[in-house]
């Protein structure tokens, strides 16, 4: 009797255990937001939470899994392919194969409910590895579908308006290309014919010419004369823009070297000390970063014109956002509160009669500069000489 009444208590014991661990379960699928269904190896339903009747419909623990297709309205990513029945994610793992976050899209006439779900499945074993049944999670993911409609539709947009800006870019280029032929053309001949003219004059009338007149013809002279380097530079600039990169191995430190020996040899009375750095080698267009290393090294070979001890110097450091190149010397300098015109077309800092120039050189650069991804910048103080830094990504 003692016996008895030990096994009923342990009995009972087992039980309210049991129960306990039972509600536990239970209140844990109860407040899921995924959905679960679990099934027997014979693919009968022994468990479906409330999550999964609210995503897929009431009543799916009176039918077996492969109504659902047809009673839900389950469908695949296509939205018009009812879901086969035997491909269905529990139907798979029924069968022993696993099922990773297969989407298929549920349209339930019944309730005009319409959402996107994303379901994972897997077999499950006993202690012996046999399969005993299935279970099924189901993640409801339509917010992640609109939010991807959404940037598709948005990429569509943005492709369109990209092919629209090309077409007007190109559009541009055309018309800057008829400019600059006319430039070239149109404005060179009449140019040609007043330099031409005003140097017969100098040369066949200046004994007839006082010596204002003779002033005069020289100023126009001159004039004419740096309106053409200013078509020169024009050229230059819409040319820079429109040309084509071709990115090799360019060595830097050398291009640098023989745009110093052009300068000494179009400056042979200068005497400017330059130090450049061996072994600077960059990805780039090489014959746009010849053009970037013949302004900035003019400039220092300009702008030290008035500096005994004169020094021009190119290198290279390492800073945090990567390699950066510069171009220092130790000529007149310029103040710092006018940085923002430097590197804009036609702005100069200096009068034209102390250093000659058109203002255009540094827009290049940083066009040139800017083509290749790189920022370019000065820093300078007057008197103290100017030092210009660019950067070239590596690709």
């Amino acid at each position: 009797h003692r016996l008895l009444e030990s096994a009923n208590r342990q009995l009972h014991q087992s039980q309210t255990e049991l129960q306990q661990q039972t509600d536990i379960l239970q209140s844990i699928l109860d407040s899921m937001g995924e959905g679960v269904a679990v099934a027997d190896e014979l693919g009968q339903l022994l468990l479906v939470n409330p999550a999964a009747e609210k995503l897929l419909g009431p009543g799916l623990m009176k039918e077996s899994p492969d109504a659902w297709a047809a009673r839900h309205g389950l469908y695949l990513a296509d939205r018009a392919t009812p879901y086969p029945p035997e491909d269905l994610p529990l139907t798979r793992a029924l069968r022993g194969q696993p099922c990773d976050q297969a989407e298929m899209y549920v349209h339930n006439r019944a309730n005009r409910a319409s959402l996107w779900l994303s379901v994972t499945a897997r077999t499950l074993r006993n202690k012996t590895g046999v399969a005993r049944g299935a279970v099924a999670v189901f993640s409801d993911i339509t917010a992640h579908k609109q939010a991807e409609q959404e940037i598709r539709a948005l990429n569509a947009s943005l492709e369109h308006r990209v092919q629209e800006r090309t077409a007007q870019l190109q559009a541009t280029n055309r018309e800057l290309e008829a400019f600059s032929y006319s430039v070239s053309h149109d404005l060179r001949a009449p140019l040609r014919t007043i330099d031409g003219f005003s140097r017969i004059m100098l040369e066949d009338y200046a004994g007839r010419l006082d010596a204002e007149g003779i002033d005069n013809l020289n100023t126009i002279r001159m004039a004419t004369q740096r309106m053409s380097l200013l078509i020169d530079d024009i050229l230059r600039l819409s040319k820079v823009t429109r040309m084509e990169l071709r990115k090799v191995e360019v060595d830097l430190s050398g291009l640098a070297a023989a745009v110093a020996a052009e300068l000494r040899s179009e400056f042979p009375a200068r005497e400017v000390e330059f130090a450049c750095q061996p072994g600077l080698v960059a990805h780039a267009d090489a014959s746009l970063m010849r053009i970037v290393l013949k302004n900035l090294l003019g400039n220092a070979w300009k702008f030290t014109g008035k500096q005994p001890g004169a020094r021009a110097e190119f290198g290279r450091y390492e800073a945090a956002a990567g390699p950066t190149y510069f171009v220092r010397d130790n000529g007149v300098g310029f103040d710092p509160a006018y940085l923002q015109k430097l590197f804009t077309a036609f702005q100069r800092l200096h009068p034209a009669a102390e250093f000659p120039g058109t203002g255009v050189g540094l827009a290049t650069v940083q066009r040139i500069i800017h083509r290749h991804g790189g920022r370019v910048w000065a820093n300078s103080s007057p008197g103290q000489g100017a030092t210009f830094f660019f950067t070239l990504p590596a690709d």
